[in-house]
């Protein structure tokens, strides 16, 4: 259905919320296909480079969300 690497989501569950850090292995619209097809209410697409100014692939190396918490790493 979907061919997203693994890792371009962090999924917010409990509200309904995707994230996704935008880059060469990540497109805007297929994430928002794959948020509306599986009833997620929110993409929040950004862009995040490292410190070289080299793009981060998969948001889930910069961020995660759990029940209680939100990491992001900066």
């Amino acid at each position: 259905m979907f061919n997203l690497p693994a890792g371009v989501l962090v999924l917010d569950r409990v509200w309904g919320v995707a994230d996704v850090a935008l880059s060469e292995r990540a497109d805007r619209k297929l994430a928002e296909a794959w948020v509306h097809s599986l009833g997620y209410k929110e993409l929040v697409a950004f862009s995040s480079s490292d410190g070289r100014g080299k793009p981060v692939y998969h948001t889930n190396v910069m961020m995660a969300v759990g029940t209680d918490v939100a990491v992001v790493c900066a």
